[in-house]
């Protein structure tokens, strides 16, 4: 089917490779210009040894293309099993799941698959790490919002992912945050390190008080022998912005409290990495 001049809509199976090389040829693909490769949530729902395929056609054919893909990962927690669920209602098994449960194990696919260079990043550290503050801030006085651990829950088990070859490796759509490396490439087995968010310096108010702490859906993490740091979750006072570090000390357990000199929103809740 054409729509207008020199664009052209075909439906085909893809894991036919003959049939799709004789259909893109028709439709005058010049196989060396470089080209963009779309998949969004597209790949997972066939069979894996096929998306392989895919993947390793694409990087045989184009020598100078760019694959960009978003899809699902992290299948074992929680979040991961009931999103599995979701979808098999809907018939429509997420297969890469099992075989590229996250980030690491997609990027390493790309690169067995013949790509050069890959870049692979879940979806927090792309909108904490990558998108500007400005940004944040637009999209965030759009409307009220207050699900933020819902949002970074879902964002921790989304990826979006670059694979170059050619020319393109250059022209990377994900960048690299300054002082990290987020790229790898085919003599390279280290795993990405995580993105920390980017945000305005803050100070930090510290006070210490006895232990008198109530509320709903605070996380809580082990930083010690002795301590525990509490985030998050609300009270009848509304929403707890403070984190709070609790100590054992000879007298007994002591409150510690970090407060910010300006209000660094839900992002404080959702930030700590020990």
């Amino acid at each position: 089917m054409t729509f207008g001049i020199g664009y052209f809509l075909l439906g085909l199976d893809v894991r036919d490779t003959s049939q799709v090389e004789e259909a893109l040829g028709a439709a005058g693909l010049d196989w060396t210009a470089p080209t963009l490769i779309l998949s969004e949530v597209v790949l997972t729902y066939m069979e894996t040894q096929w998306s392989d395929a895919v993947i390793s056609w694409a990087a045989e054919h184009l020598p100078q293309s760019l694959f960009v893909m978003y899809e699902q990962i992290h299948p074992h927690d929680p979040f991961g099993r009931i999103m599995q669920e979701h979808f098999l209602k809907l018939n429509s098994t997420l297969h890469a799941l099992q075989q590229y449960p996250d980030a690491a194990a997609q990027r390493r696919r790309f690169l067995d698959k013949g790509w050069e260079c890959c870049v692979c990043l879940d979806m927090n550290d792309f909108y904490l790490g990558l998108v500007p503050e400005e940004e944040w801030h637009r999209v965030e006085s759009l409307e009220p919002f207050d699900e933020h651990e819902e949002w970074h829950a879902k964002c921790s088990h989304y990826f979006i992912l670059t694979a170059s070859r050619g020319s393109l490796m250059k022209r990377a759509l994900l960048p690299h945050a300054p002082g990290r490396k987020t790229t790898a490439s085919a003599s390279d087995s280290s795993p990405v390190p995580s993105i920390s968010p980017r945000r305005s310096p803050a100070a930090l108010n510290v006070r210490t008080a006895s232990v008198g702490l109530e509320g709903l859906g605070m996380a809580s993490t082990r930083t010690g022998a002795e301590k525990v740091l509490l985030t998050g979750g609300s009270s009848r006072g509304g929403r707890m912005a403070g984190s709070r570090v609790l100590v054992r000390r000879q007298e007994g357990w002591r409150s510690i409290t970090v407060e910010p000199s300006v209000n660094l929103g839900h992002y404080s809740l959702h930030s700590h990495r020990c």
